[in-house]
């Protein structure tokens, strides 16, 4: 599962107080534990705040927030970006329960920098038998972070990417982005005719599955409005 938790500020792309985003933060919480109900069921979400920059300065504090998300979610496994910087104001995190396989990927796959602000984009991840790794993004309209992402697609795929791609196939300076993903050898589960950001009235958010990895029962593709965020929550499910 995939879902963009803008910050915590509900709908609304406008500063919101502490307190509200704390009030939102409850109830993704309430929303996850209903959803999250086998062993190895696992959700990545963006947007989560992690770092404060003061302002005109080059400065950067920890956010009340992001030690708040540390407590609220204590009963899950909490898996973050291997290459986490201190000096990024969000961050991309996978949650998994206590007892899942699921488990930080051990050798990189996607080559760079732990000093490059890419690293709080990614979180990847894979189960403890080694045969499934999945790929958490979410990728800016960025070429170089693009450029790099689909450098490592090509060479050594991931089973599983998923996230918000920013890349909207009907317009945007990203439109074709998702197709760069394809010819890796990728399926898009999510039509573009679906939307998955409010906001925009796009379809950003998406997951994308290795295209000869074999899905052994049935699988099942759903598209939510959890009214809690901008973004949709989108859901595979399968047996395999």
């Amino acid at each position: 599962m995939t879902l963009n938790v803008n910050g915590f500020r509900g709908g609304t792309e406008v500063k919101v107080p502490d307190k509200i985003c704390l009030e939102n933060m409850e109830k993704i919480k309430q929303l996850i534990d209903g959803i999250i109900i086998n062993k190895d069921d696992i959700i990545i979400l963006q947007e989560v705040p992690h770092r404060i920059k003061e302002v005109g300065r080059k400065n950067w504090f920890n956010n009340p927030l992001y030690n708040k998300f540390n407590e609220i979610f204590s009963g899950y496994k909490i898996l973050k970006p291997k290459h986490l910087l201190d000096y990024s104001m969000q961050c991309t995190i996978a949650l998994c329960k206590k007892e899942s396989s699921w488990e930080q990927l051990k050798v990189d796959i996607l080559q760079y920098d732990n000093q490059h602000s890419y690293g709080n984009k990614f979180v990847d991840v894979e189960l403890a038998c080694g045969k499934l790794t999945l790929l958490g993004v979410h990728m800016p309209p960025d070429e170089d972070m693009w450029d790099l992402l689909i450098k490592s697609l090509s060479t050594k795929p991931y089973t599983y990417i998923l996230g918000d791609f920013n890349a909207y196939e009907r317009r945007g300076e990203m439109y074709k982005k998702p197709d760069d993903i394809r010819k890796c050898g990728y399926n898009h589960l999510i039509a573009n005719n679906i939307l998955t950001c409010y906001s925009y009235n796009s379809s950003i958010d998406n997951i994308f599955i290795k295209s000869d990895f074999t899905i052994k029962k049935n699988m099942e593709i759903k598209v939510f409005n959890t009214k809690l965020t901008d973004h949709a929550l989108c859901v595979l499910k399968h047996g395999y």
